[in-house]
């Protein structure tokens, strides 16, 4: 035979975890062990990740439009064409830094 809980709150968490997710949180008191039930439905899990996820995925795709233009010859800025400059770029003044390439020892603009 199986042992029903013999509290409402005993039953209340079982069926909450049969419908939902259940976190149950142990503290050990100097006197007794007190258990603390916190409950809420899977949709809620679920739309945290997915909101979580989505912001994660926008952030990652914003900090790769800089390296892009990098990677092409651009301005990190404007996206400007750096190919025929030196220094600056003409269109927004922004800095060209060179860098060499520790490979082959030729400058790299970025």
């Amino acid at each position: 035979m199986s042992e029903e809980p013999k509290s409402s709150f005993g039953r209340y968490a079982i069926v909450v975890a049969a419908l939902g997710v259940l976190i149950v949180i142990a503290v050990q008191t100097e006197f007794a062990l007190a258990f603390l039930f916190v409950a809420f439905p899977v949709f809620v899990a679920v739309v945290v990740v997915i909101v979580v996820a989505t912001m994660k995925l926008i952030d990652w795709l914003r900090s790769r439009g800089p390296l892009m233009r990098e990677s092409q010859g651009l301005c990190v800025r404007c996206g400007y064409d750096l190919r025929e400059s030196r220094d600056i770029c003409p269109e927004c003044g922004m800095l060209i830094i060179w860098r060499i390439n520790p490979v082959t020892g030729r400058r790299i603009k970025s």
